[in-house]
């Protein structure tokens, strides 16, 4: 976890040096505050480099500027988007809807805080999460949510290598946006209200179902018609990727979970994003279920009751990196991110929807 924090600390001093506004984690949140005394003042944002403004109909490539970002989900909320990047920790960005329609995107951090109890009485605290490796965004009317890889690490050589899970990447959370603070709040659970904001037993979940959990990696989250999906990167099942859904309310009640499942054949490779159409069916993302160029990264449309799978187009990697998610930027819009680790620019590429 310490690596993670030290890495996380880099990449935030980055975010600020480089202009996009990023909020100091513990520092007061308003730029007009004065912070601690003798303090320097916060650096004035600098503009993205200027680029055209997206246009109705037209595929164009946009980029959040200046700040190699590894972006792994994206979805709309009231005032712009929610983008997950999988080394921060406990914290997303929010790229606000007037400069992304400007076409130069400009990205903030947006705090993950848990409500803490009054100590002293009246005056409420808050705790940033301490989770990381964000894979996944979706939302509904209320609630937000986030999803970790749920990744583990390999350790040991050969006949003795075994997977050893890492509690910070293993969550599925729920919180509230609130947009005049860009902030996401996710609350406790109580006697009063017992339903969780936190759920960390999807591994075990899994394991009481009989599936195979060496190797989990999920990097889909979406929510269609009060259900909750989730999309797995690996392992595939018969050479077939895995989608799991579940309704919210038993996701993060304090009961057992079980999961429905849907096998998609995706031509031997594994789900990297996961969003749906307006009709009612699921869009994915897929690429290779390891660090490989094969198969090819494509986008299919799912039907999420029989997981019959059709491929719309096949999609080229940007700046090297891979799409990871996918939402709607506008009815004819569809905005696709991209983990482009080692880029100076992280790829946003918007395509004409319905697909030409």
């Amino acid at each position: 976890m310490k690596r993670a924090i030290s890495s996380v600390s880099t990449r935030l001093l980055a975010l600020a040096l480089l202009g996009l506004g990023a909020v100091c984690l513990g520092c007061p949140d308003s730029p007009d505050s004065p912070g601690e005394p003798g303090a320097s003042p916060a650096p004035t944002p600098t503009p993205a480099a200027p680029t055209s403004p997206p246009a109705p109909g037209a595929e164009s490539l946009l980029a959040l500027a200046g700040v190699t970002l590894e972006l792994s989900g994206v979805e709309a909320v009231p005032g712009g988007f929610l983008v997950v990047e999988d080394e921060l920790v406990g914290s997303v960005l929010f790229v606000d809807q007037a400069s992304f329609a400007a076409g130069a995107p400009q990205a903030r951090l947006a705090k993950l805080e848990r409500k803490r109890k009054l100590l002293p009485p009246g005056a409420e605290l808050e705790k940033l999460l301490p989770v990381q490796d964000f894979e996944g965004i979706a939302r509904d009317a209320e609630w937000v949510y986030l999803v970790g890889s749920h990744a583990g690490a390999l350790k040991g050589k050969k006949k003795k290598a075994h997977w050893e899970p890492r509690e910070d990447r293993e969550f599925l959370i729920r919180a509230r946006w609130n947009p005049e603070e860009r902030s996401l709040t996710v609350p406790r659970a109580s006697k009063e209200h017992p339903e969780r904001g936190v759920y960390r037993e999807l591994r075990q979940a899994l394991q009481s179902q009989g599936e195979e959990t060496d190797g989990l990696n999920v990097e889909g989250l979406d929510h269609l018609e009060g259900r909750l999906y989730l999309g797995l990167r690996a392992p595939l099942h018969e050479g077939r990727a895995t989608i799991l859904h579940a309704s919210p309310d038993d996701v993060f009640s304090a009961q057992g979970l079980t999961l429905k499942t849907l096998r998609c054949d995706l031509q031997g490779a594994g789900i990297r994003g996961l969003h749906h159409t307006p009709e009612g069916k699921l869009l994915a993302l897929s690429g290779p279920i390891q660090d490989a160029s094969e198969p090819a990264p494509a986008l299919w449309e799912i039907d999420p009751a029989s997981g019959a799978a059709k491929r719309l187009r096949l999609l080229e990697p940007q700046a090297g990196g891979f799409p990871e998610g996918l939402c709607f930027a506008s009815p004819t819009q569809l905005l696709i991110v991209y983990d482009a680790e080692g880029a100076s620019r992280a790829p946003l590429q918007l395509l004409p929807w319905p697909l030409r």
